[in-house]
């Protein structure tokens, strides 16, 4: 079972001075121990277009491909986890956080 899909316009970035760490607000999503979250990340922040996302420790059974992410749940997994992502932008290079809260229920 799929749980889980993110809309990339929930979220927006806020940038308050180019290269630095800016952060994005997060939602939670929730899914059940034993589906598939799946989360479609934007190509692009407050209008700046996103070359490369990158995972802070990723979770066992999950993968990042190119804006793509999917994590496999399981019942060890129960409980409430952050997801942090970072968006490195094309055109100044600046990193992005764009964190996710997961509850596995």
């Amino acid at each position: 079972m799929v749980a889980g899909l993110v809309s990339p316009g929930l979220r927006t970035a806020l940038l308050d001075e180019p290269a630095l760490l800016s952060s994005v607000s997060a939602s939670a999503d929730t899914v059940h121990a034993g589906e598939t979250f799946i989360a479609q990340l934007p190509d692009s922040l407050s209008g700046d277009a996103i070359a490369t996302w990158e995972l802070e420790k990723p979770p066992v059974w999950s993968l990042l491909r190119e804006r793509s992410f999917f994590w496999k749940t399981f019942e060890k997994d129960l409980g409430i986890h952050e997801l942090r992502f970072q968006a490195i932008t094309k055109e100044r290079g600046d990193t992005l956080a764009y964190p996710i809260q997961l509850i596995i229920l």
